[in-house]
């Protein structure tokens, strides 16, 4: 009964959330999301109560010849709409004074354009100052009456890009109504659930998650495969349009290092899309789809430019050839921009970082020798030095600050962001147990599988990160924040990502935390890994027994006697270090490992557990029937919408195992 009044309460608190930006004065409007074809991203509709008069503003920043700023506002209006007039609005100007201001015309630099059956899209350039400026539309029915306005998402114009690409990442996503709809962290957050070490605690119907981890409606026209693609999509064509703008701010002053931030994100988008779409094989699912094409190594579409409207009709999957490539071209040009950059922000990519990502990459295309020489690269160019045991238990700063040593890059999740202002639908609300009004708190705790914990030795100080069970030697000495919370968490049960600043319980703070994109630590792995792969046994021995002893567990001993032995030794230190990082599922994927949920004493519920032999199916992501879609016109008063990826899809992996019943 608590868990449920908790969970009313969390609902009701998410509703008045969203609900506020939809109030207006008289005539009454209703605010709902929808979406449009050939709309460039999701915007929101405004429907007159008495008849349908459609109108929609979005915005997007440009840079004129002249290096001044643009605000390119794109203003939409049904046939029914005779006449639209749009506008720019200092974002200080409150909503409830814009329509006074707009009646008594006191709002001169509008544009305006009468709507007819040739022209239902308009798009306007406003030229406007460093600060924050919001879109405003409003629009007349055939009639000539006005019906009303609307108001846009503000946009924040300065020289510094850093928020613009980090927001590229925490974007909450309106079009889906799924309360896993707030980016990237939610994108590493699948991939955790996908495999054998991350056993979300329960069966609920407050698991938002439980698709990914049960293997049920992952099919094209599922919103769980529109939210994954569409997430990469929206994140990726925001950056188009910044390194476009950055590249033309570049003749008025010195951006290259903004262009590089924006470059490596891009690439690590691409590099992670690529491998999560990539069909490879599976011992249940083969690569010939529904239509009879063979999508064996097919990967994520390329495409470099800001969208146009309508979507362009040749959209195709880029083979792995043509995908390493664009990332090899693409981290070299990050490279240059940023050599010789000092960054002061984690939420900037480094020169080290771009290193990183090269790193990733050579060890997806299986060149282990520029794996291992671009993780050596990392290791020695950054300065970066692995967690101590006191930063990796910090009950206040533990996985949720991007200031410590070893964090590299971090997405941030600042205070007034959307997605921390809804209280539930963030990082904190799904992976920190401690958290008493997130999703947590409704039974859904993040724990991690009782056969990798049982694998880690008690000398080793990341064993404290997750609740053991009773009567066992480190029962009761992992540090936690309030020992309520703590003796109602499950066994098993991860303390690893703290609420902000150790605050269990205020939104505003809990939630306002930095989610890892890359430590140091994984380098190391890669480095130990690569040098297995190249038959260097005894070197890759020995540094992972260096690795583990200085930094993890003094105790600590190889006894792996062949290559498949030490790699797979290498993998499981690797997995226990990124546990909930988000990273491991490339592993699984890469190295054709098992998923094995179905054990004596398993913690994974009954519906979870399953036992592959080879990579899961589920690992082969499937695109959205929502991927680049778009309207062909077969007459002038008729069309159809097209899906250019429908006949080369991934095969539809649902349902394809069955539990085993332990």
């Amino acid at each position: 009964m608590k868990t449920q009044k908790r969970l009313v309460a969390l609902l009701a608190t998410l509703a008045m959330a969203l609900s506020a930006s939809a109030q207006t004065d008289t005539p009454k409007w209703l605010v709902y999301p929808r979406m449009y074809a050939y709309e460039r991203e999701w915007v929101d509709s405004i429907v007159y109560t008495d008849k349908n008069y459609d109108v929609f503003v979005e915005s997007t920043k440009d840079i004129n010849d002249q290096g001044r700023w643009l605000m390119k506002v794109n203003g939409y209006g049904e046939i029914s709409i005779a006449t639209t007039k749009v506008g720019v609005v200092a974002a200080d100007v409150a909503n409830e004074d814009i329509e006074q201001m707009f009646k008594d015309g006191r709002l001169t630099d509008l544009q305006e354009a009468k709507v007819d059956s040739s022209s239902i899209y308009n798009r306007y350039d406003f030229v406007v100052e460093e600060g924050a400026w919001k879109p405003v539309i409003f629009g007349y029915d055939a009639e000539g009456e006005y019906r009303g306005y609307y108001v846009g998402e503000t946009q924040t114009f300065s020289s510094n890009f850093t928020a613009d690409i980090n927001a590229q990442l925490i974007r909450y996503d309106r079009g889906l109504s799924g309360h896993y709809v707030w980016g990237y962290g939610s994108i590493m957050h699948v991939r955790d659930v996908m495999g054998e070490d991350y056993a979300t605690n329960g069966d609920y119907g407050t698991d938002w998650y439980q698709r990914w981890a049960k293997n049920i409606d992952l099919a094209a026209n599922s919103p769980y495969s529109a939210f994954v693609w569409q997430c990469f999509f929206l994140a990726i064509d925001g950056l188009n349009g910044l390194v476009h703008t950055i590249e033309r701010r570049n003749r008025q002053v010195n951006v290259s290092a903004d262009l590089g931030y924006a470059l490596a994100l891009r690439a690590m988008l691409y590099l992670d899309a690529a491998r999560m779409f990539e069909f490879l094989e599976t011992d249940s699912v083969g690569p010939v789809n529904e239509a009879g094409n063979n999508v064996s190594g097919l990967t994520f579409p390329i495409v470099k430019e800001v969208w146009a409207n309508p979507y362009p009709t040749d959209i195709r999957r880029a083979t792995r050839d043509e995908m390493a490539t664009y990332l090899t071209e693409e981290l070299d040009a990050a490279e240059d921009a940023l050599a010789g950059v000092s960054i002061s922000d984690k939420r900037q990519a480094s020169l080290a970082v771009v290193y990183g990502l090269k790193a990733r990459l050579y060890m997806w295309l299986g060149d282990y020798a520029q794996a291992q020489m671009y993780a050596e690269r990392t290791i020695a160019e950054g300065g970066y030095t692995p967690l101590t045991r006191d930063e990796w238990l910090s009950t206040t700063r533990g996985f949720n600050d991007r200031n410590v040593g070893a964090w590299m890059w971090a997405i941030n999740y600042p205070e007034d962001c959307e997605v921390v202002q809804t209280a539930i639908i963030n990082w904190t609300s799904w992976c920190s147990s401690e958290y008493t009004e997130g999703y947590t708190s409704t039974g859904v705790y993040p724990v991690m599988g009782r056969a990798i914990y049982d694998r880690m030795a008690d000398a080793d100080f990341r064993k404290l990160s997750y609740k053991a069970p009773s009567g066992t030697s480190l029962a009761g000495q992992e540090p936690h924040l309030d020992d309520n919370i703590y003796n109602r968490l499950p066994d098993y049960a991860s303390l690893k990502f703290r609420p902000g600043q150790g605050n269990i319980s205020t939104p505003k703070v809990a939630c306002a935390v930095d989610v890892p994109l890359m430590r140091i630590e994984e380098m190391y792995f890669i480095q130990m890994e690569a040098m297995a792969q190249r038959d260097m046994l005894e070197a890759a021995k020995e540094r992972l027994a260096s690795f583990m002893q200085q930094y993890r567990d003094a105790n600590y001993t190889c006894s792996a006697t062949t290559k498949e032995e030490l790699i797979d030794e290498i993998f499981l230190q690797k997995r226990i270090e990124l546990w909930g990082e988000g990273q491991n599922y490339f592993d699984y994927k890469r190295l054709n490992k098992p998923v094995t949920r179905g054990y004596e004493g398993t913690n994974f519920v009954a519906a979870k557990q399953f036992n592959t032999s080879t990579r899961p199916a589920w690992m082969n992501f499937v695109f959205g029937q929502n991927a680049y879609q778009y309207w062909q016109v077969d007459s002038d008063t008729q069309g159809h919408a097209v899906y250019p990826l429908a006949d080369w899809n991934n095969p539809d992996p649902s349902n394809c195992y069955t539990p085993t019943a332990y």
